[in-house]
């Protein structure tokens, strides 16, 4: 669009005002300050000392202020220094506006502190359906909070850029960030999935790789590249016939049969009830992990970051584990580690 020039000097001209009001509120607001130290003290060597700055610095805006309200202020020939008739009226006006600004900052103040706003979440897909059911306990803490999901390094970066008040992620994200403040929920080492009438358990991890069809998760996902790692350090190579986003695809695909897959325990929870058709192992020979937190910006949240985990643990001993371990009976801390 193309605008004309008369009506885009228009339109420079009434910002170029804005900003000139704008400036002149501030300064406005700056002088006040300065007149009522200056009536105070009766000097403006003594009101410069207190404010430290330079006498000259004070005379300046005294003058400003006098030639902005078109009002001379102090009798300059009497000593100690001493307010016209003018000024102590004006006086008595500075000292109620400085009052109202700082009661009106005050509230301010405290409703930042007190006002817990809409508190924005976002975390593993695999802790969705903890956190889901818990929601009305969380609830209960704030005002209003909302829930978003989805790979773990996009919520990394929606913490940094203030998109979200709250990640509950993987800390290898947030390693020596000293933006980010972080408590420890649980950590969780990755398992080895076979069918249930594989005879995994006397298979060597190159036997199992060269026998079933390998299934994997998608591109830039933190469990991707922790597998790649962990079968490229075993030297085990995979022709990934499928890889999916969501734990819940790739375990419908897995129970077809004939497909192997490393995944984290807790990613199983949501789909415990298709367990029957798996058997688990530990994996052997530097097994990958991962260690999930609470993550909030420092300075801000730490409050609801340790609500959050209270509640988030509180579920994870009394629900998840309990049916985890029903299905995985090898599972001790050991593998899955509750932070308290």
């Amino acid at each position: 669009m193309i605008i004309p020039p008369d009506v885009r000097e228009g339109m420079v001209v009434q910002l170029l005002g804005a900003k000139m009001t704008a400036d002149k509120n501030f300064i406005f607001v700056k002088y006040i300050n300065i007149f009522i130290a200056a009536a105070d003290a009766r000097s403006m060597k003594v009101a410069a000392t207190q404010m430290g700055v330079t006498p000259s610095a004070i005379t300046q805006s005294i003058r400003q202020l006098e030639k902005l309200i078109d009002c001379i202020l102090f009798d300059r020939q009497e000593r100690p220094l001493t307010l016209t008739r003018k000024g102590r009226s004006f006086y008595q006006h500075a000292v109620e506006f400085k009052k109202n600004i700082n009661i009106s900052m005050d509230g301010m103040i405290r409703a930042i502190k007190q006002d817990n706003g809409c508190i924005k979440l976002r975390l593993l897909d695999s802790l969705t359906p903890i956190i889901f059911p818990i929601s009305e306990k969380l609830m209960n803490g704030f005002d209003n909070i909302s829930f978003s999901t989805g790979l773990s390094l996009h919520g990394a970066i929606a913490l940094r850029n203030y998109d979200i008040d709250v990640d509950i992620n993987i800390d290898e994200h947030y390693a020596n960030d000293d933006m980010v403040f972080s408590l420890p929920l649980m950590k969780e080492y990755f398992m080895l999935v076979v069918p249930k009438d594989y005879p995994g358990k006397n298979k060597t991890l190159g036997e199992i790789a060269s026998e079933l069809t390998f299934v994997g998760y998608s591109d830039n996902t933190h469990m991707k590249l922790q597998v790649n790692k962990y079968l490229k350090h075993n030297n085990i190579s995979t022709n990934s016939h499928c890889n999916y986003d969501t734990n819940g695809l790739l375990f419908k695909y897995m129970a077809r049969g004939n497909c192997w897959c490393i995944t984290a325990p807790l990613c199983l929870y949501e789909h415990h009830e298709l367990s029957r058709h798996f058997s688990f192992y530990p994996l052997k020979h530097w097994p990958p992990s991962r260690t999930i937190g609470v993550h909030v910006r420092k300075q801000e949240s730490h409050h609801i970051a340790h609500i959050i985990k209270k509640i988030v643990t509180d579920e994870l001993k009394q629900r998840v584990y309990p049916v985890l371990q029903e299905n995985i009976p090898w599972l001790n801390e050991q593998y899955f580690l509750i932070v308290d």
